[in-house]
């Protein structure tokens, strides 16, 4: 994917092959994701060429969770936690590490997505 632009370039299948749910540019352009092929939710850059890497794996494994990062490099994970009875959550994420954490509950918790607005 383009950063200026969000264009797909021709032929580009991730590599190794993921299951990415979220995805996310960071200021500097690298490309950021969420990928549960490996049955945990995992932070993952992906490179120009399409190549995935996994960053770590997100502590708090979730059914569902989105990804935006603002201007300032800041994550914001949105997740709904395994155990949590449906529970969804902000959290913000260290893009190195992967380590998220708790800003708070989300209401109503059917919100299964998150956009940082400029």
């Amino acid at each position: 994917m383009e950063p200026t632009d969000g264009s797909f370039v021709a032929g580009s299948d991730l590599t190794p092959a993921g299951n990415l749910i979220a995805a996310a540019f960071a200021p500097g352009g690298t490309l950021y994701g969420l990928d549960i092929s490996s049955g945990t939710v995992d932070l993952v850059t992906i490179s120009p060429t399409s190549t995935v890497a996994v960053v770590n794996s997100i502590l708090a494994a979730a059914a569902t969770s989105d990804l935006d990062i603002a201007s300032n490099g800041t994550a914001f994970v949105v997740m709904s936690p395994n155990g949590s009875g449906g529970l969804t959550n902000l959290y913000t994420l260290n893009l190195t590490t992967a380590v998220e954490t708790l800003l708070g509950s989300i209401q109503p918790s059917s919100i299964r997505s998150v956009t940082v607005v400029p």
